[in-house]
C-alpha cells in the first residue's frame, strides 16, 4: 500500500490530547498533523502485515518528482528531500 503524503508530517507530530483542535485550530498544524497520521498508518500497516507480503510505503512525491511535479512547485534544490 502507497500513502501518498508530503514533508508537511514535519510540521506537526500528532496532538494526543486534542486530536481534533476543540482548543484552539492551526490550519498548518492540522495539515501537519494529517501528514503526520498518513505516515504512521504506513508504518503500521507495515509492521503488521510485511510477513504476509503487504507492505505499507508512506511516498512524497517530491522526492522523486522531475524538476517539477506538473503542478509548478519546485523540488527542493538542496540535498535533503522534501
Amino acid at each position: 500500500m502507497v500513502n501518498v503524503t508530503s514533508g508537511g508530517h514535519r510540521l506537526s507530530d500528532i496532538r494526543w490530547d486534542d486530536p481534533h483542535f476543540t482548543t484552539g485550530y492551526d490550519g498548518m498544524l492540522a495539515y501537519g498533523q494529517s501528514k503526520t497520521a498518513n505516515v504512521l498508518f504506513a508504518v503500521e500497516l507495515d509492521r503488521r502485515w510485511a510477513e504476509d507480503g503487504i507492505r505499507g510505503y508512506a511516498f512524497t512525491q517530491a522526492w522523486s518528482s522531475p524538476p517539477t511535479s506538473g503542478r509548478g512547485w519546485p523540488r527542493a534544490k538542496s540535498g535533503h528531500p522534501g
